[in-house]
């Protein structure tokens, strides 16, 4: 179960300008953020059943289906996640500049997401959140 999430790590493709490539002509970008600090806990914690990545600093992506991240520095553990915006589950601001997003992959492996944004841009992002989950929910 925990080895399926793994798809959704370093397997983003980018443009040379450093953008995701779309899945399709129907995919557009809504939101891009930089310098946002990424933290994720995918499974319920215990020692074996967990994995994690961590990233100072890196480019947060939403469009019409997707949020991507890709850190600064990719190292060959690390490159990308996405996931779809319509498993998000929860959004909590933990702060002005920290949001922690519930993600559920495959509908079975919970995940914590947490977020650290530049100031003044949490409302944003929600809003982006919001606009691909409506977009998402309109066409199933």
């Amino acid at each position: 179960m925990l080895q399926e999430t793994y798809r959704n790590f370093n397997t983003c493709l980018f443009t040379l300008a450093g953008t995701p490539l779309p899945l399709d002509d129907n995919e557009e970008l809504l939101y891009i953020g930089y310098n946002v600090g990424y933290f994720i806990t995918v499974g319920e914690g215990g020692l074996f059943s967990t994995y994690r990545h961590t990233s100072s600093t890196g480019t947060l992506f939403i469009t019409n289906c997707r949020l991507i991240y890709i850190p600064k520095t990719p190292t060959t553990n690390f490159c990308s996640f996405f996931c779809k915006t319509n498993g998000i589950i929860n959004t909590t601001i933990k702060s002005n500049n920290k949001i922690r997003l519930e993600i559920s992959l495959f509908g079975n492996v919970i995940s914590k997401l947490d977020l650290k944004i530049r100031d003044n841009l949490s409302d944003t992002l929600l809003k982006a959140l919001k606009l691909s989950q409506d977009y998402l929910n309109s066409i199933q």
